[in-house]
């Protein structure tokens, strides 16, 4: 086999784009699931751990105990006791190029990868596929077999945000068909289970806000950047990762050490919130609103206005789907039809002073019932 040289050089085509049909796509996959038990044979796998997410049932089988530990703190929370193989609802193989096994031939064009990191030219409607360009991850999804191979090429190196939310897209695609989306959001609530999703672009203050609500607020953290939310009713606010990315100036304002910190890069640290809180963290809670964070002068009080079902959509929506690949008008749709159903509030604080939200958070929650 040839080793997968990623969509940085123009790969040998195995499959043209013209004779691409679902046989050779289950081929190809196959194969990857024979390089996947090849590693197994070389590493210390399988190592299998079990989760529940959403009510779906997920085995992660590695090929060595190290991309197990490095790829599974952050879904701690949803380990539960070994299941047999016919109680999963969906398998992931995971393995490195550290393993000395061979990939298959990559059948892709450079044409192929696209600005999201999914990957054009997929053979059916069963198998879709994304490549993140820098740690070269490729995920590959098979629906009708509802298994899937994830590959990093060098795991002894896992970037910090990989560690802070592992194998989101094979998540996000998976729960779209049950139902749910992984949107981009933190999660807050309070000890009687109502939620809410603080939405908005990167640096907004979504992870600021939902850090102090749970360290000075005592509310419940459900999750920061990634939150599954199901879309029809009953509405459901859940967490994957129990995982928070911040900024040195936000870890000032609310008091955390980067010592306690995965290592990151210049910008961010990624803390394991589920582990150094447990009492606030929530696995899942009852989805009753959106929250729009925002910033105001220091002199001014904080505020509090009603958001329209189209700005709540549009604040939603637009940072979910950039970061999804392989998602565009349907789950849209879904997002703007949830917005349409729970109501959404723009919150602005005080320049450094991000706990004066904690009584409006609650304040918000009291009545929504």
């Amino acid at each position: 086999m040839a080793a997968y040289a990623g969509p940085g050089k123009r790969q040998p085509v195995l499959i043209s784009p013209q004779s691409k049909h679902s046989g050779e796509g289950d081929r190809f996959f196959q194969d990857l699931l024979e390089s996947w038990d090849n590693a197994c044979r070389r590493d210390t796998g399988p190592v299998d751990a079990d989760i529940r997410l959403c009510d779906q049932r997920l085995r992660l089988r590695f090929s060595s105990s190290r991309l197990q530990s490095s790829l599974t703190r952050a879904l701690n929370h949803c380990v539960v006791p070994k299941i047999s193989h016919a109680e999963s609802d969906f398998v992931i193989h995971v393995f490195d190029g550290t393993s000395g096994v061979s990939l298959p031939q990559s059948p892709w064009l450079t044409t192929d990868f696209q600005r999201r990191g999914e990957v054009n030219g997929h053979f059916s409607d069963d198998i879709i596929a994304s490549y993140l360009v820098g740690p070269d991850i490729l995920n590959i999804y098979h629906k009708r077999l509802q298994q899937a191979v994830y590959w990093i090429r060098n795991g002894r190196h896992i970037p910090f945000y990989e560690q802070a939310a592992p194998f989101r897209h094979l998540i996000h695609w998976l729960l779209r068909e049950k139902g749910w989306l992984l949107v981009h959001g933190a999660g807050v609530g309070d000890r009687n289970n109502r939620g809410l999703l603080v939405v908005g672009k990167g640096g907004i203050g979504k992870s600021t806000m939902a850090i102090t609500a749970a360290l000075d607020g005592g509310m419940k953290f459900c999750g920061d950047d990634y939150c599954a939310i199901h879309t029809s009713p009953p509405h459901r606010l859940t967490s994957v990762y129990l995982t928070a990315k911040l900024t040195e100036k936000t870890m000032e304002m609310v008091s955390l050490s980067p010592a306690d910190a995965v290592p990151g890069d210049e910008e961010k640290k990624v803390f394991f919130i589920g582990e150094m809180m447990a009492k606030q963290a929530a696995e899942s809670l009852d989805l009753k609103g959106f929250v729009l964070p925002g910033l105001c002068p220091a002199e001014t009080p904080p505020g509090l206005r009603m958001m329209d079902s189209g700005e709540v959509a549009r604040h939603l929506a637009v940072s979910s789907l950039y970061q999804m690949p392989h998602a565009g008008a349907k789950e849209f749709a879904c997002l703007a039809e949830t917005a349409r159903s729970l109501p959404g509030w723009r919150l602005t604080v005080p320049a450094g002073s991000p706990s004066s939200a904690i009584p409006l958070l609650k304040d918000i929650l009291s009545h929504v019932d």
